[in-house]
């Protein structure tokens, strides 16, 4: 992909959601545009063929591995924590505490201690047991994006670092619909159905911004449909995956679109099988951030 097409994600808008604790008593605000921040995905070339069979999925596993990323917990050591360049030449930045710089989320895991929800990282499409295993190993434990990231990816040089684990918006939602590997969020339309509204939505669609962002949607919070509930790797505050309650009125204004993976497998009675409102994972907890002054997620 060209620059033309990097420039074009950061003039669709000024961002995503910030994080919103669920809770039955909160009132969904409206959120200025200029308060949120930009995503762009990872660009895959134009080449890369598309697969000519799919695993079978169904919206239960979906939102069950779902939300194993974003209420695992796992305790990394300091030799998790990378600033740095790898051997690719590529800028590597963990998501840890210390993390701080200008116009970037700041970090917030913590070595030593458990820590919940598997960290972001660009490009990421770790399972949870390859990311486990990698933590052992002492690779990084995330890789936020950066705006030297986009200056390479608009270069057409390598932007995922091969010495980080963890996982990105798209790679949680190709994970969740059992995909061979990470689509973006420019190519899931191609495996999906758009729906005609957001009321069509069910367990394990998804909520898809092409160039920027995706969602996987678990419900509605509530019978007017004013918010809904779903998991989104590198939501506002933390580089993290994220149980989150979103205003819908927000993501419309946006322009995202409501998707059904051709291939998932139907049921009337999915949401009480996965039995949504019981058993869900608890929100992290909010944390005060100035949205205005992080750019990227």
């Amino acid at each position: 992909m060209d620059q033309e097409h990097t420039q074009q994600s950061s003039r669709i808008l000024l961002g995503l959601v910030a994080l919103l604790t669920v809770s039955s008593c909160q009132v969904v605000p409206d959120i200025p545009e200029e308060e949120l921040p930009v995503l762009s995905d990872t660009l895959i070339p134009e080449s890369v063929p598309a697969p000519t069979s799919f695993r079978n999925v169904d919206r239960q596993e979906a939102i069950l591995l779902a939300r194993r990323y974003a209420s695992y917990r796992w305790t990394p050591t300091k030799r998790n924590i990378w600033h740095g360049y790898d051997e690719q030449g590529i800028r590597v930045d963990t998501p840890d505490e210390e993390f701080r710089s200008p116009g970037i989320r700041p970090g917030w895991w913590k070595p030593g201690i458990e820590n919940q929800g598997i960290p972001y990282q660009w490009g990421g499409f770790a399972t949870i047991e390859e990311f486990d295993q990698a933590l052992t190993s002492g690779f990084a434990a995330g890789d936020i994006l950066t705006t030297e990231k986009r200056a390479m990816l608009s270069e057409g040089r390598p932007t995922v670092s091969q010495a980080a684990t963890g996982i990105d918006a798209s790679g949680l939602v190709s994970r969740c619909w059992k995909l061979d590997r990470n689509y973006t969020t420019r190519e899931l339309e191609k495996l999906c159905t758009v729906l005609e509204s957001y009321d069509e939505l069910k367990p394990g669609d998804a909520l898809n911004l092409s160039g920027v962002h995706v969602i996987l949607f678990e419900q509605f919070a509530g019978s007017k449909k004013k918010a809904l509930l779903g998991y989104e790797a590198g939501s506002p505050p933390s580089w993290k995956v994220l149980y989150d309650r979103l205003p819908v009125s927000h993501l419309k204004r946006l322009g995202y679109q409501p998707l059904r993976l051709k291939h998932i497998t139907e049921s009337p009675d999915d949401a009480k099988v996965l039995g949504l409102r019981s058993a869900t994972p608890p929100a992290p907890p909010a944390t005060e951030v100035d949205d205005a002054d992080a750019p990227f997620l």
